[in-house]
């Protein structure tokens, strides 16, 4: 498949819902189309899990700290999300954040320690 790298993209994803429901996503390597590959929408959560893993490893194998909490005005990047709960998690002593994105999702492990400021974090924000 010819991948149509658009002007001016050097690097990262070009992702394409299907027809057939499937989603199609596209490497893009200093301006030019790498590789595509088709999966199905219930399998993009482990996709994402893998790049968030690998991105942890990166930053800690090149010896930064990990940043605890948010000290400045959002400017990171969002995703529009379809549920969001709390559940069981095989982390001991953690519960898992459950995030839908449509078929996919995604379990975030916290800590029962920190599960109390998060939710009256969440419910100031509720109120504004």
């Amino acid at each position: 498949m010819a991948i149509n790298v658009p002007a001016g993209m050097k690097n990262g994803l070009i992702t394409n819902s299907l027809p057939n429901g499937n989603i199609e996503i596209a490497l893009v390597s200093k301006g030019r189309g790498r590789g595509a590959f088709e999966a199905a929408p219930d399998a993009m959560g482990h996709l994402v899990q893998q790049v968030i893993n690998i991105t942890m490893f990166a930053h800690q194998r090149m010896g930064q700290e990990l940043q605890s909490g948010v000290d400045h005005v959002s400017t990171w990047p969002t995703v529009a999300i379809s549920s969001l709960a709390l559940g069981p998690c095989e982390v001991p002593g953690h519960a898992s954040l459950i995030i839908r994105f449509g078929e996919s999702q995604i379990g975030i492990p916290l800590p029962h320690a920190a599960l109390r400021s998060l939710g009256e974090a969440m419910i100031a924000a509720s109120a504004r």
